[in-house]
């Protein structure tokens, strides 16, 4: 005798499924569909939380692209009072071993930061080549770019690539400056910039003002 069985029902409430003809069979066959979802979403849910890090990332940087460096340093101390700004200058042999998207690249932009209570705001101006800076200002003109994060060792970078790697994040520009490695991620909403190395062997070009 055919009979069916719901999840959650002890066998005294099992019924004649002959009873209800092809209707049954099809209730079954939605039921283990059903069930098959929900364990698919459990097995996602259980990958994401592996994956999760240890603790909070803290945010070390927020970073935004601009077209005139000077003009921005300038308005963000008279307006904000953010100063004083570090100038760093990305261009060769100081930047080096670049690859967007898995292929090698060159490219060069200016930098300068600065600190605001805990964490530091960046501004970037691409220069020469085109670039995911001067991409994204074509696409969304002066902005908010990317959050970054120090990671205090290449391990503690590396595993963050690799969390962001298992949830489908690949990375969107790697390089060197000087003796520091750095990376971004084709993250959403947000790109997000990961650092390391030896953060002394970075020389700023000048101060402003």
């Amino acid at each position: 005798m055919l009979t069916m069985a719901l999840d959650g029902l002890s066998p005294r409430h099992r019924v004649d499924a002959s009873k209800f003809g092809r209707h049954s069979l099809t209730l079954s066959c939605k039921t283990e569909g059903i069930d098959r979802v929900i364990t698919d979403e459990k097995e996602i849910a259980r990958k994401q939380l592996m994956t999760m890090p240890k603790m909070p990332i803290p945010i070390s940087q927020v970073a935004l692209v601009v077209g005139d460096l000077e003009k921005s340093m300038r308005e963000y101390t008279e307006t904000m009072g953010w100063w004083p700004w570090t100038i760093y200058e990305y261009t060769a042999p100081r930047l080096h071993d670049m690859i967007i998207r898995g292929a090698p690249a060159s490219f060069t932009w200016i930098g300068a930061e600065t600190p605001v209570g805990s964490t530091y705001v960046e501004l970037l101006q691409p220069l020469e080549g085109p670039s995911i800076f001067r991409q994204f200002m074509d696409q969304h003109g002066e902005g908010l770019h990317h959050i970054g994060y120090w990671a205090k060792t290449m391990d503690e970078a590396e595993e963050i690539k690799r969390s962001f790697a298992s949830r489908g994040v690949p990375v969107l520009m790697s390089a060197w400056i000087d003796q520091v490695y750095f990376y971004y991620l084709d993250s959403s909403p947000m790109i997000i910039e990961v650092w390391t190395g030896d953060l002394d062997s970075l020389k700023p070009s000048r101060m402003y003002p």
